[in-house]
């Protein structure tokens, strides 16, 4: 198809989902379908499919998270040649995670476990249909997938997938958040006792080392640092642990209220250090 002709089916495609984010589904639905039905052929048929999927589960009562594997299935079925797909099916996804929080722009109180788990349901659906995309959405939808698996506590499924997206995509946009996962997730593992303490202990020091060897400038270092300092502490290292609050007075928001915290404890640290040495 030319870019001329081109142009018509994805206007009326970003019209319909004006309407849609407007809260006018007849309008919406309609011009989805007049894309499909006009360019079956075209990514715009995949992506109107998609707005009609969501409508669907915005049509749902608030408390329940409707069922659309069959809708999901189908886009993949039809729509499998188009290298976009993994990204339209991680957008299903995502409509049940927004829903599973109190409030979506902060996403840290869950009020439905229903819609976690059919946002990690779709997702995994994208990691099994379309393990060779090379769509952002590939990516979105491992580390999701983990962060679903860490909110329901089940931190080995998370771990395994947050592991994925390391060794696979380090610099995918939240490679350093999962490298910082993939210690927390063994923190958790060592709590519960589903590790021995020994291994996780190993396995949480490289991972927060990772972060702050590979990620220096990203968010959560600072915690890695703090992580890394007591782990020194408890085993009498007070070198390292020194190196380790200094480097988190580095990194730290000079906001960040644990920095008067740290200050002291190195302070204490350095006149141990040097009484040691007289």
């Amino acid at each position: 198809m030319s870019a001329a002709l081109c142009i018509m089916p994805a206007a009326v495609c970003w019209v319909a989902d004006q309407y849609r984010r407007s809260d006018r589904a007849d309008k919406a639905t309609k011009l989805y379908g007049r894309v499909m039905a006009e360019y079956p052929d075209t990514e715009y048929a995949m992506w109107s499919r998609l707005g009609l999927v969501i409508l669907d589960i915005h049509a749902a009562q608030d408390d329940t998270a409707p069922d659309v594997n069959d809708a999901v299935d189908g886009l993949i079925a039809d729509f499998n040649d188009q290298p976009e797909l993994a990204n339209a099916i991680f957008q299903v996804g995502e409509e049940y995670y927004n829903m599973a929080f109190v409030d979506p722009n902060i996403c840290q109180e869950i009020k439905s476990q229903e819609h976690l788990n059919k946002a990690k349901d779709v997702w995994e659906k994208v990691i099994a249909q379309c393990p060779q995309s090379r769509s952002i959405g590939l990516q979105h939808a491992h580390y999701f997938t983990a962060v679903c698996y860490r909110r329901l506590g089940q931190y080995e499924d998370a771990l395994a997938h947050y592991q994925n997206v390391v060794d696979n995509w380090p610099d995918y946009q939240y490679a350093w958040s999962a490298q910082y996962l993939v210690g927390s997730c063994y923190e958790n593992l060592k709590k519960s006792g589903s590790l021995p303490a020994s291994e996780a202990s190993l396995k949480i020091e490289q991972s927060y080392k990772i972060v702050v060897e590979k990620y220096p400038d990203y968010p959560l270092v600072a915690n890695a640092c703090m992580k890394l300092s007591d782990m020194h502490l408890k085993r009498g290292e007070l070198v390292e642990a020194g190196e380790y609050f200094e480097l988190f007075l580095e990194k730290a928001h000079p906001c960040d209220t644990r920095r008067e915290v740290v200050e002291a404890r190195l302070e204490r640290l350095v006149e141990k250090l040097t009484g040691e040495a007289k």
